[in-house]
């Protein structure tokens, strides 16, 4: 009997059975693995806690630090370096070192008085303290503070290598080993040390800038073409177009287009101001 309508027709289809049952399926180690992982049931969510373990009083004195950065005079500075001996609260003691920095960057420096606690702090160890007591040692007023930022060149820890290039900057410093920065394995410290010498070198400093723009795949073209144009703009653009007319370096041709692209956005230092 014909099938009389379009689902007595699909009742009626019946699939062709294979002739053969197919061969098992031989999984790897790796997809055994990966298949345990998918039949996991999936975790719920994680719950933050509306309770804290930090005793209350602990929590204000910790603000107040962090809150004294923006209250910048003698007395408020000398309080925040007698604070440093007198804590052993870790969280208490960054805030202290936070509105330290503060001061420093606000005022221009930071007492002699600084350096002793300030040091001791640089070998803590906890990162965020380390980073913390570098960014404010680079503001005390003492000629051996260089020599300490100079060797924190070569310290393990990459943020605090940043915190040193920065520091170094801050004191007007940009010599051989903020050069040698450029070269760090750790991008944020080349990216610092960039900005120094942009800043301090100026145009003695566009050759390894133009270097360093070409370097990490090209990363930072435009960081180094903006810090050009601010900072070098007509050696910068001579130093890209020579790299452009080099015809032996063309896969650096796009790193040098996007940089001086970067470069021409900012005015020169003599052009005329457009009135409001």
């Amino acid at each position: 009997e014909k099938p009389r309508s379009t689902l007595d027709r699909i009742k009626a289809n019946v699939p062709d059975l294979p002739e053969q049952p197919p061969e098992p399926v031989e999984l790897t180690e790796e997809q055994e693995r990966f298949l345990a992982i998918a039949k996991q049931k999936k975790h719920a969510k994680r719950k933050i806690a509306l309770d804290t373990v930090v005793a209350p009083h602990l929590d204000v004195k910790r603000f107040a630090a962090r809150l004294l950065g923006g209250v910048v005079n003698k007395d408020v500075t000398d309080a925040l370096i007698a604070a440093l001996d007198d804590c052993d609260d870790d969280e208490m003691r960054d805030a202290v070192l936070f509105s330290l920095a503060a001061h420093g960057a606000k005022s221009g420096s930071l007492p002699e008085a600084a350096l002793a606690p300030l040091q001791a702090l640089l070998e803590s160890p906890r990162s965020e303290t380390r980073v913390l007591a570098t960014r404010a040692y680079g503001w005390v007023e003492d000629d051996f503070a260089e020599a300490t930022l100079q060797k924190l060149l070569e310290n393990p820890d990459a943020l605090v290598r940043v915190e040193a290039v920065r520091a170094l900057e801050n004191r007007g410093i940009a010599d051989e080993a903020t050069l040698a920065a450029l070269q760090d394995p750790y991008p944020g410290v080349g990216v610092a040390a960039a900005h120094a010498v942009a800043s301090i070198q100026r145009g003695a400093g566009v050759d390894a800038l133009v270097q360093f723009a070409t370097a990490n795949d090209g990363t930072y073209r435009r960081d180094v073409g903006r810090l050009l144009g601010q900072f070098a703009p007509d050696a910068g653009v001579d130093a890209l177009l020579a790299l452009l007319s080099d015809g032996s370096k063309k896969v650096f041709w796009l790193v040098a287009i996007d940089a001086l692209a970067e470069l021409f956005q900012y005015p020169q230092p003599d052009a005329p101001q457009k009135a409001a």
